[in-house]
C-alpha cells in the first residue's frame, strides 16, 4: 500500500491515535499471562477466575455502546485521555487487591474506562483524515492490536517471572497515566463538528441505520468471532505454562501468538487485495480457516509448550486478522452516514459480548471437560461466524 502524504499536524494525530490505542492494552491484556498466579495464590477455580474476564468484557460491551453513541458528538481527546487516566487508577488498583471480591470490582471499572477509547479513536479518524489517509491509517491500526497485545503480555509475562503478578498492574498504571498526557498533546478536542474529510455525506438516523438485518448478522458474527479470538488471547498463557515450562519459557512461548497476530493481520491484507477489496468474502475465508486449524488442534495429543503455542497462535491469527477488518475496516464504510463511531462501537461490544461469554465458559470446560472440549467450542464458533457473513455480503456499501 502507498503511503499517502499527511501534514505535520495529522501526522501528530496518526501517533497519537496509535500509540494512546496500542498503549492501553498494557491495561487490559495484562490479566491473561497471570490468571495462574492470582488462582494459586487466592485459590479459586478457573471458571472463578474467568469471571473476572467476563465481567470486565459485559461491563467494556455495554460501555461500548454508550460511548458509540457519544462518539460521535463529544470531545474526542477529552473522552480519550479521561477513560486513560480511569483505567490507570483501576489498574493500581487491582495491584493492591487482596480478595477475589476486590478484584472482580476493579476490573470491572477497568471495562468502564476501557470502553471510553475506541470509539472516540474511530471519531478523529474519519474527521482528521481523507479516504486515501483513512485507508492507511485503518491499516495501522489493525496492526496496532497486535502490537498492543505482543506489548501487554511482553510486559506482564516478564514482571510475573522476575518480580510478582501484583508489578504486572502497577507498571501499565504508570503507562496509562503517561499515555493520558501524551494523547491530550497530540488528539484534536473538536467537538461536533461536520466531517470535514469525507467526500460526501448523508443524514441517516439510527432506526434507518439499523433497519437492514444484514448489518445485525455482521454484529453476530462479531460475538461468535470475539468468542473465538478471546478465548485463546484469555486462556493460552495459562494452558502453555501448565504443558510443562517454567515461568519464563511459558512466557517466551506465550508470545509467539501475538507475534503469529502480525502474520494474521498481513496475510489478511494480502487476502484482501486478492479478493479484490471485497473484506467480507477475505473474512470468510479466514474464518474457516481458523475453524480448520482449531479442529486440527483439539485432535493433536499432547505436547510442549512451544509447540502449543504455534498451533494455538496460527488458530488465534486467523481469528485476530478476521476480526480486525470486522472491527475496523468495515465500519469505515459507513463513514458517509455519519455513523461511523456508533458502527465501531456496536461491532466493539459484540466482540466483548463474545469475549464475556467465553471467558466463564472456557474455564467451566477446562474445569469439567477437558482441553480437547474447550478447543471444539471455539471450532464451533469459527464456523458460525463464517456463515454469518454469507448473506452480510449481499448489501452494496457506499464509502465515503
Amino acid at each position: 500500500m502507498k503511503i499517502p502524504s499527511f501534514t505535520h499536524r495529522e501526522k501528530w494525530i496518526f501517533a497519537g491515535c496509535f500509540f494512546s490505542y496500542m498503549l492501553c492494552y498494557t491495561g487490559r491484556m495484562n490479566l491473561g499471562p497471570v490468571l495462574g498466579a492470582i488462582q494459586s495464590e487466592i485459590t479459586v477455580s478457573s471458571a472463578h477466575m474467568g469471571l473476572i474476564q467476563t465481567v470486565f468484557a459485559a461491563i467494556y460491551a455495554i460501555g461500548q455502546l454508550v460511548n458509540g453513541s457519544l462518539a460521535d458528538r463529544t470531545d474526542p481527546r477529552r473522552h480519550i485521555t479521561t477513560g486513560l487516566v480511569l483505567s490507570a487508577l483501576c489498574n493500581l488498583l487491582f495491584g493492591l487487591c487482596r480478595s477475589y471480591g476486590q478484584m472482580l470490582a476493579c476490573w470491572g471499572l477497568n471495562g468502564i474506562a476501557q470502553s471510553m477509547l475506541w470509539t472516540s479513536v474511530v471519531r478523529v479518524i474519519v474527521i482528521s483524515f481523507d479516504k486515501q489517509q483513512r485507508s492507511f491509517v485503518n491499516l495501522a491500526m489493525c496492526v496496532c492490536f497486535t502490537l498492543g497485545h505482543l506489548l501487554a503480555w511482553a510486559v506482564s509475562g516478564l514482571l510475573a517471572a522476575v518480580v510478582s503478578w501484583r508489578g504486572c498492574f502497577f507498571v501499565p498504571a504508570g503507562l496509562l497515566a503517561l499515555t493520558a498526557v501524551f494523547a491530550f498533546c497530540t488528539l484534536p478536542g473538536q467537538k461536533a463538528d461536520p466531517i470535514p474529510k469525507a467526500a460526501h455525506t448523508v443524514s441517516m438516523s439510527i432506526p434507518e441505520l439499523l433497519s437492514d438485518y444484514r448489518i445485525w448478522l455482521i454484529f453476530l458474527a462479531c460475538v461468535t468471532t470475539g468468542f473465538g479470538r478471546d478465548g485463546v488471547m484469555t486462556w493460552a498463557p495459562k494452558l502453555i505454562s501448565e504443558a510443562g515450562e517454567t515461568k519464563i519459557a511459558a512466557a517466551a512461548s506465550s508470545l509467539l501468538i501475538p507475534l503469529l497476530n502480525m502474520t494474521g493481520i498481513l496475510t489478511a491484507q494480502v487476502l484482501l487485495r486478492k479478493q479484490h477489496g471485497n473484506i467480507r468474502s477475505a473474512i470468510r475465508l479466514l474464518l474457516a480457516a481458523a475453524a480448520i486449524c482449531c479442529i486440527s488442534i483439539a485432535a493433536v495429543p499432547s505436547v510442549s509448550g512451544p509447540v502449543l503455542a504455534l498451533l494455538l497462535g496460527m488458530m488465534c491469527s486467523l481469528m485476530y486478522s478476521s476480526s480486525s477488518l470486522l472491527n475496523v475496516m468495515l465500519p469505515m464504510e459507513y463513514a458517509y452516514t455519519g455513523r461511523a463511531a456508533l458502527i465501531a462501537g456496536v461491532c466493539d461490544c459484540m466482540f466483548y459480548l463474545g469475549a464475556a461469554l467465553v471467558s466463564v465458559v472456557s474455564g467451566a470446560l477446562l474445569d469439567s471437560l477437558g482441553r480437547a472440549a474447550m478447543y471444539l467450542v471455539w471450532t464451533a464458533a469459527a464456523v458460525v461466524s463464517c456463515i454469518l457473513m454469507i448473506p452480510s455480503s449481499e448489501r452494496k456499501i457506499h464509502t465515503a
